[in-house]
């Protein structure tokens, strides 16, 4: 898959070095995959589940049960994603789209 904006996955390595290797291994992982439908898609990324109230917009855990969140939008079509928030669980639980 494609990611529309890569520079958020090195802010974060920046913002939480203790979680480096697990925000590159995402990165990595979501660049590498080409899932046909979002089965495949959760069987490639287990941690993953809908957001709800938004089409095609995912959220996953990085690194552990005291990692990261990321809410993202995975267009499995146009095999692209973009990534809305990578960051603690404090900044997932205020997260809003802003509508």
């Amino acid at each position: 898959m494609r990611i529309i904006n890569p520079k958020v996955f090195g802010d974060a390595a920046r913002r939480f070095p203790r979680h480096r290797k697990a925000i590159e291994a995402l990165r990595e992982s979501l660049q590498s995959i080409s899932p046909r439908n979002s089965s495949e898609l959760k069987r490639l990324l287990p941690s993953l589940e809908r957001y709800p109230g938004r089409p095609n917009c995912y959220r996953l855990d990085v690194g552990g049960r005291r990692g990261l969140r990321v809410i993202c939008m995975l267009q499995i079509a146009g095999q692209r994603v973009y990534v809305y928030l990578l960051g603690s669980h404090k900044e997932y639980d205020e997260f809003s789209f802003g509508d």
